[in-house]
């Protein structure tokens, strides 16, 4: 079965404001992220699949990466670690298909023309991570579990309060 949240369900989930994260959707700083149609009472989806990808995105950004390079990085590692993806897993699968102990570092080099751009690596099992004057060490397996656990809890807090 697949499961989507509002929009309500991600901020809660996520605990961002709702400003930064219209702004990210409107903008399309966070490419195809959330489905619904902009009309008088369209409803914002988002996936299981979004949720995880977002919950990457925000330690990201908050470390100054770009939201738009920050989505891009999040959506590749969702997919060439732990993909590909239906909609169809269960919630938990998001996170578990990361060792817990999982790091993904990231750090600014220097790209094409001297342009700034982001680092990647990914380390699995205590290895030695690579050094630089300042990374971002992310826990896919931990920040993705507290996201989606959290949206499922946002869904369960709106269905006590209607009954």
């Amino acid at each position: 079965m697949v499961q989507n949240f509002q929009f309500s369900d991600a901020l809660f989930a996520l605990d961002m404001k709702a400003p930064a994260l219209r702004r990210w959707l409107q903008l399309g700083l966070i490419g195809n992220t959330a489905k619904g149609k902009a009309r008088e009472g369209w409803t914002l989806e988002f996936t299981l699949f979004d949720l995880a990808v977002l919950a990457l995105v925000k330690p990201m950004t908050e470390f100054g990466v770009p939201v738009a390079a920050a989505h891009k990085l999040a959506v590749r590692e969702m997919r060439e670690h732990a993909g590909p993806w239906s909609g169809d897993e269960p919630a938990h699968s998001y996170w578990t298909a990361w060792a817990p102990d999982t790091q993904i570092l990231i750090s600014r080099a220097e790209g094409r023309n001297g342009k700034p751009a982001w680092k990647i690596a990914m380390f699995e099992h205590a290895e030695e991570a690579f050094t630089s004057g300042a990374h971002l060490t992310l826990y896919p397996h931990a920040l993705i579990s507290a996201a989606i656990k959290r949206a499922i809890e946002a869904v369960e807090i709106k269905t006590k309060r209607s009954a």
